[in-house]
């Protein structure tokens, strides 16, 4: 059940479209996402990524690496992929270039704990910390709000507080 050698390959380093893929579908857009025929600028993207780079470009999350590279093989960075969170939850925007003070940024408004801002900080990205840190975002208040994350999807239909309460009994381990 934890995803290693099930598929899922958590002990592995997350690509920048897999970092997009795994956003899309924490904000509950997927659906949106796949049926969109939004474009882009960026000529390094495979076909089976194009709706969620091209969804993620119109909506403001991503700018890319360059005007025309979205890095989609590139792995994606503990700040990178913070920086969509925070994007999520409404505490940064896409005029946002310089990820340098993200991981901080996300200490100082409660959306990453100390020990987990240590882990970003002293270890490589891996999927199972995407997976962790998209799970304890649903917990965040989106900004200048009371209103978390997960009520908002719960809200938006994307899921129910029954889902909501059968994945977090699968949970054993506690935040860092």
């Amino acid at each position: 059940g934890s995803g290693y050698a099930g598929g899922y390959d958590l002990e592995k380093r997350p690509t920048r479209a897999e970092g997009i893929v795994m956003f899309i579908r924490l904000i509950g857009e997927e659906d949106a996402a796949l049926a969109s025929d939004a474009s882009h600028p960026f000529t390094d993207v495979p076909a089976w990524a194009d709706p969620y780079v091209g969804y993620a470009y119109e909506k403001g999350y991503t700018n890319g690496m360059s005007p025309t590279k979205f890095g989609t093989s590139t792995p994606i960075s503990a700040q990178q992929y913070v920086e969509f969170l925070l994007r999520a939850l409404g505490y940064s925007s896409i005029d946002r270039s310089d990820l340098s003070g993200t991981l901080t940024d996300a200490l100082d408004n409660g959306i990453l704990t100390q020990g987990e801002y240590k882990m970003l900080t002293t270890s490589t990205l891996l999927r199972a910390h995407v997976v962790y840190l998209s799970y304890y975002a649903l917990d965040v208040p989106l900004h200048q709000s009371s209103v978390t994350l997960q009520q908002k999807l719960i809200s938006g239909g994307i899921f129910t507080a029954a889902d909501l309460s059968s994945a977090r009994a699968m949970v054993q381990s506690d935040r860092l």
